[in-house]
């Protein structure tokens, strides 16, 4: 159950048709009765592509534009679960209406960024990012980055809106929001050293997206304190929450079960549901929270938590009235791990349709409450899948099977694997 940059095993060891024209959908000219040839199948005219395996990643969901969008990345495939580095700079679009797939050609692009905060802004109808880090290679120190930029949904470009002179500055792995006009920042770590998490930081940065200014927001109330591998959400009551994550020894764990809420009007920290809820999560690091407008839930998904199992997924929701309730129990331990990186296949008994168990992928919740996930890392290295979980139902929708990533018991017959991975 690791989290270091230099030993990514993430292992759970000890350690519609929706064309148009159809009889259900008439665009053609003329009565109902007279269907014409100027019908146009929409779909058929879309690519096929599908994005390539990948974790460090985020994106974000636009109702207004029906798409959900990914930045970069690391691409690189783990070698006996340790990493091997490959950060890329390319923009995904996922398309609801035809379940497709679209790589953005854009010569505008941020630089190759993996571990970055990220954001929606519902007023410009952008996904906004910050920070992050890249290497050119395998080895060596880091670049991290500071500045800050948006993609349009409207135009798809990119475009630099701070270029990072001031404001939160280099730092990766911390964590990001956006609550009305403002994209908060919160976190993280300052250093290049893929072996080390230290210094921690534990400040909160708020850009005005009116103007693109950054300003320290002044805290009280004691707060998380720095750390990484923080899950952040926002409401839209100007509150920020942040669940777990870790310290210097995110390498390792133990890791963090809190929830803390901040006041975005007043800086106020506050300690929230501690001792009430009767399911809290493991401690856990590089999960995804996310805000429900459909409920005003939290919704927690994946991470890498302080059990044997490790990677998860678990889906978790919290509310102010009954705290933490888990609506998805997800796989569970069946048999030991053999060693470092070496899993028997029976090592979970896991829940047939759904998604393997991750920690570092992009996800959202959508206005109608359904929560959109796509790649991250898993026990078997990358993976490049993309679910849907009616948080109302509680049922997974798979969108598009993944290609790399899965354990061989579920990409196969489970009688037919020797080991987790094939």
């Amino acid at each position: 159950t690791t989290g270091d940059d230099d030993d990514d095993t993430t292992t759970g060891d000890d350690d519609d048709d929706t064309t148009t024209g159809d009889d259900d959908d008439d665009t053609t000219t003329g009565d109902d009765d007279d269907d014409d040839d100027t019908t146009v199948d929409v779909c058929a005219s879309r690519p096929t592509d599908i994005p390539t395996a990948r974790g460090e990643v985020e994106g974000v969901w636009s109702p207004t534009a029906r798409k959900f969008v990914f930045f970069g990345g690391d691409e690189g495939i783990p070698i006996d679960c340790f990493p091997n580095t490959s950060f890329v700079d390319d923009t995904w679009l996922w398309e609801e209406d035809c379940n497709n797939w679209r790589k953005v050609d854009t010569a505008d692009a941020p630089p190759p960024t993996a571990r970055y905060a990220h954001g929606y802004d519902p007023v410009g109808d952008r996904y906004i990012i910050q920070g992050g880090r890249y290497r050119n290679g395998t080895s060596g120190l880091y670049t991290l980055r500071s500045e800050t930029w948006a993609f349009s949904f409207t135009t798809e470009t990119w475009e630099m809106l701070h270029d990072g002179s001031d404001g939160p500055g280099d730092r990766a792995i911390h964590a990001g929001a956006i609550s009305g006009n403002q994209f908060v920042v919160f976190g993280g770590t300052s250093s290049r050293d893929g072996g080390s998490y230290s210094p921690l930081l534990s400040d909160v940065w708020v850009m005005d997206l009116d103007t693109n200014t950054w300003s320290e927001l002044t805290t009280t109330g004691g707060g998380p304190g720095g750390r990484v591998f923080a899950a952040v959400a926002a409401d839209d009551a100007d509150m920020l929450y942040v669940y777990g994550g870790g310290d210097e020894n995110a390498f390792l764990g133990p890791f963090y079960d809190d929830l803390w809420a901040l006041d975005l009007t007043t800086g106020a920290w506050t300690l929230v549901g501690d001792g009430v809820q009767f399911s809290t999560p493991l401690g856990r690091i590089w999960a995804d929270l996310n805000f429900n407008p459909a409920t005003g839930d939290l919704v927690l998904w994946g991470g890498h938590d302080d059990g044997e199992l490790g990677n998860t997924n678990q889906v978790y929701l919290w509310n102010t009235a009954d705290g933490w309730e888990r609506l998805e129990r997800g796989d569970e331990v069946l048999a030991g791990a053999n060693g470092f990186c070496d899993f028997p296949a029976d090592f979970t008994t896991f829940e047939e349709g759904t998604p393997e168990r991750r920690y570092g992928s992009a996800s959202a919740v959508t206005e109608e409450g359904v929560l959109l996930t796509f790649g991250g890392k898993t026990d078997c290295g990358i993976i490049n899948d993309f679910w849907g979980y009616d948080l109302a139902t509680n049922e997974w929708e798979m969108h598009l099977r993944a290609t790399d990533g899965e354990s061989c018991v579920r990409a196969f017959d489970p009688a037919s694997c020797s080991s987790l991975c094939f």
